[in-house]
């Protein structure tokens, strides 16, 4: 059921970011309760606090790092780009999660992510403005 829920949870991040989400080890062998994955122009500071101001707990690091603000060290590791590794979350799923709770996050996910795209379009906006 887990291994359902976090391929469902990934299935609609990628249906809703396209292009701007990498979902790290997706053709890899790996636990079926986490997904660890990046979103262009969405800070992982910016995401921890606001799943964190919404009860939801996510990390930004390896395991039993919740809530750290630091750099991951694993996607340092397999030399992932570090505008692509400081916009990485992790999400660990348990046994008795449910669709409903995957959906929340979901939500909030994508409020996220489209108020990072509008702010990034607001200063490309502007700086194309003053160049003008």
């Amino acid at each position: 059921k887990v291994k359902e829920l976090r391929d469902y949870l990934e299935y609609q991040i990628t249906r809703i970011a396209n292009d701007d989400v990498v979902i790290f080890g997706k053709k890899s062998l790996r636990l079926p309760n986490t997904s660890f994955f990046a979103t262009n122009n969405c800070l992982t500071q910016t995401q921890i606090i606001q799943f964190d101001l919404n009860n939801i707990c996510v990390s930004g690091g390896a395991t039993c790092s919740s809530g750290s603000l630091k750099e991951s060290r694993v996607l340092k590791a397999m030399k992932i780009n570090n505008n692509i590794a400081g916009c990485a979350i992790r999400i660990s799923l348990r046994e008795d999660n449910s669709l409903e709770e995957i959906d929340q996050f979901i939500d909030i996910w994508q409020k996220i992510y489209k108020k990072q795209n509008l702010i990034l379009n607001l200063h490309i906006n502007i700086r194309l403005r003053k160049t003008v």
